[in-house]
């Protein structure tokens, strides 16, 4: 910070930001959860793509972004503020309508004061919505104020429930997008960082080492390095297959075809209970799932229900 102008532009909006919404701007807290991304291969297009993105093209999604949210938080004020101006026209409280606590003069105030995402529309107020209302036990001059302006209102109801089947979850997560975007923006200066340190110290962290093999079966007509391996090698065992990244299995997968092909056995060992490396890609929905594959070539699934390690039976 101070020396490279990108971080520090970038960690000074997350600060400003943060302090707009009122929340802790906690930069290494915030930055320790985003470093597991660095090392995860299946955010490696996601990181690549910020480097698509300059300066100017960076701040302008953000102010897209922005620009949809304020949109909305105002189109949702605007109906909060006319259905209630409606209904305190008429004379009308929460208890003077159906649903009373519940009711949509509830709604159009909690439009006004509400954050958007605590503005879930229940069913009981979309059922409501055809219905007559005035409660019963609104005072009759009321409950004719409140009838004689339900066409108006059930006009505000039907654009608020329409904005939020459409926008809400749109705006949900462009709030949860807004929060870690100036820190999204160092993750690629992070990368270059590491990519220096390998360099320097000649090293390969297995991510890049499977990203190479990935592009080598997917850029060459012919898998020439399974060709070779595949020739060598009949039966393949593949241990602690929970924590196996979907990257690592496409790559691997030639090869156990290649063995299954020749009618040669291959071994694939897991317990999905125990994955603990899906913040570096790990995948065990993949040996979940691995019983369900229809394969021609047959895949078996047999439990097991005694270990070795210990004379007990396996605990479920």
């Amino acid at each position: 910070v101070g020396h490279n102008e990108a971080v520090t532009d970038h960690l000074t909006a997350f600060i400003a930001s943060a302090q707009d919404e009122e929340r802790r701007a906690h930069i290494m807290g915030s930055l320790e959860k985003l470093r597991p991304l660095i090392m995860n291969e299946e955010a490696d297009a996601a990181i690549d793509s910020l480097r698509k993105l300059n300066d100017a093209m960076f701040i302008a999604a953000v102010d897209d972004i922005q620009k949809f949210c304020r949109r909305l938080e105002n189109d949702f004020r605007i109906l909060g503020r006319e259905g209630k101006k409606l209904l305190d026209a008429a004379g009308a409280t929460a208890a003077d309508l159906v649903g009373k606590s519940n009711s949509w003069y509830n709604y159009f105030e909690k439009c006004l004061t509400e954050p958007l995402d605590k503005l879930h529309i229940s069913i009981t107020r979309r059922n409501n919505l055809d219905k007559p209302w005035a409660h019963k036990s609104a005072p009759s001059d009321v409950a004719a104020s409140i009838e004689a302006a339900t066409q108006s209102l059930v006009v505000f109801a039907e654009k608020a429930i329409e904005l939020y089947d459409t926008k809400m979850e749109g705006y949900v997560l462009r709030k949860a997008i807004l929060k870690n975007i100036h820190l999204l923006g160092t993750l690629n200066e992070l990368r270059e960082v590491l990519e220096e340190i390998t360099s320097e110290r000649n090293i390969l962290p297995i991510k890049y080492f499977n990203r190479i093999v990935s592009r080598s079966l997917r850029d060459e007509p012919v898998a020439f390095i399974y060709e070779n391996i595949g020739t060598r090698y009949d039966n393949i065992l593949i241990d602690e297959f929970q924590d196996t990244s979907s990257m690592q299995w496409l790559n691997l997968l030639p090869l156990v075809g290649e063995a299954l092909a020749t009618d040669k056995t291959s071994l694939v060992v897991g317990d999905a209970k125990q994955s603990i490396y899906r913040w570096r890609g790990g995948k065990a929905e993949q040996l979940i799932a691995l019983p369900e594959i229809d394969d021609p070539l047959g895949i078996t699934d047999p439990a097991l229900k005694e270990t070795l390690r210990r004379t007990h039976h396996i605990a479920h």
